[in-house]
């Protein structure tokens, strides 16, 4: 609790320091003093889970992965009730797990087959985490050349520190989860976006995390068709590859029974899911027996709401506009039923935009830092948890669309002392 705490001030103090004028000024040590201290508590929870693995989620993963290796149908439940695992599974797990089959669609498995081929679950686990590890790095240095591009590895150890701090990514790494995966590929998207290749890496982050899907809707709405175009052939060459890996059956199998419909539904009212349809179910006195998103009236115009405001702001602001990208990005946290309170690493992508956009809102450098400070905090301590710092950077998102499309008078430039600041990408 402490750990998250500090975050609520380091995030925010690290772009400060950063940005400012005194000594600090893109200095590279506060942000390897944070890695030291987060850094090593992310080593240190997946070293534990690798000395005694956690039921959630890598079990998960490991049964996917092996399902697939030995040519057994991914989609269907009783495989997976009779598949030989080396751990004894709950009555939690049996009921979200072995009585659903493979939730993901068909190219997801692609993620997880390399899985089948390691038979021990600490051997496995490690190289997964290697990856995960990876693709963290790999995230902050795209990151850093979006939004810092002068200033090197110097930025990228700023990236790293942020994303390190983050409540959600000791939650990531607690749960062996996928998010910097996800937040690697949404970080090409954007550093490519607008352009084919930015529409290939949408796609794949599809197949980890499918509410990343929202952000060809920025596509939709401009008349994009070539970039749709190249999404839907990467989805084509995606679905391919995944029946010659599943084979045919298990494609018809995914396509006549969507396994999402077995889903129980603690899985929808747990606390660690965060989604605007989780916030519905738990408001119920008596839960339903089966959950369907089509059949909650609450959820339906609440997303609906949010949906429309998104599209009609992003529908006329540039082409290119990364607040447009992040704010189509938020909703899809939001919406998505499944989002969980370790998607917040996605977090900080609008947390860099709200930052390189500070000068736009009234208090600039000040109101901006207490914004950040507000959501790691809402991320970790409050009641709804993730969802009510997704709402609010979504929120900050919207004040900036209707700044670009000059619905809102924007707040007076920096004063001069921050213009090298500026010049080097870290403001408007």
């Amino acid at each position: 609790m402490v750990t998250s705490l500090a975050a609520c001030v380091l995030v925010p103090l690290l772009l400060v320091l950063w940005s400012g004028s005194g000594r600090l000024q893109r200095s590279p040590w506060p942000a390897a003093a944070v890695i030291l201290w987060y850094g090593s508590h992310l080593a240190l929870s997946a070293a534990a889970n690798v000395r005694a693995p956690h039921e959630w989620d890598y079990a998960c993963f490991w049964l996917y992965g092996h399902i697939a290796a030995a040519h057994l149908n991914v989609y269907d439940p009783a495989v997976f009730a009779h598949f030989a695992a080396p751990f004894t599974p709950s009555d939690e797990f049996r009921a979200a797990v072995l009585d659903v089959g493979f939730p993901y669609p068909p190219p997801s498995i692609a993620l997880f087959l390399p899985l089948g081929f390691i038979d021990s679950v600490p051997v496995g686990l490690a190289v997964w985490y290697g990856v995960q590890f990876a693709a963290l790095a790999g995230a902050a240095w795209v990151l850093a050349r979006t939004f810092m591009p002068a200033d090197g590895w110097r930025s990228a150890l700023l990236m790293l520190a942020i994303i390190a701090a983050l409540p959600a990514s000791i939650n990531t790494v607690g749960d062996a989860q996928t998010n910097f995966l996800v937040l690697l590929l949404v970080a090409l998207a954007l550093h490519a976006r607008g352009t084919a290749s930015g529409a290939v890496w949408q796609t794949l982050a599809i197949w980890i995390k499918p509410y990343t899907a929202v952000l060809f809707l920025l596509d939709v709405v401009r008349g994009h068709w070539r970039r749709l175009l190249v999404a839907g052939l990467t989805a084509l060459l995606s679905l391919i590859a995944a029946a010659l890996i599943l084979g045919p059956a298990a494609l018809a199998n995914y396509l006549r029974a969507n396994p999402s419909t077995r889903e129980p539904t603690f899985a929808f009212v747990e606390v660690v899911n965060q989604s605007l349809l989780a916030i519905v179910l738990r408001l119920h006195g008596v839960l339903p027996s089966h959950v369907s998103a089509l059949h909650e009236p609450l959820y339906l115009a609440g997303a609906l709401i949010f949906g429309a405001i998104t599209v009609a702001l992003c529908a006329r602001t540039a082409v290119s506009s990364d607040v447009a990208f992040t704010s189509m990005l938020m909703l899809g946290l939001i919406v998505y039923p499944g989002t969980l309170t370790s998607y917040g690493v996605m977090l900080t992508v609008p947390l860099l935009v709200l930052w390189k956009y500070r000068s736009a809102f009234p208090g600039r450098t000040a109101s901006v830092a207490a914004l950040l400070a507000a959501a790691v905090f809402l991320q970790s301590f409050s009641l709804q948890r993730g969802f009510a710092a997704n709402v609010l950077v979504w929120i900050a998102c919207v004040y900036l669309l209707l700044v670009q499309r000059g619905e809102v008078r924007e707040a007076r430039p920096l004063p001069a002392r921050a213009a090298g600041a500026r010049a080097a990408g870290t403001a408007r």
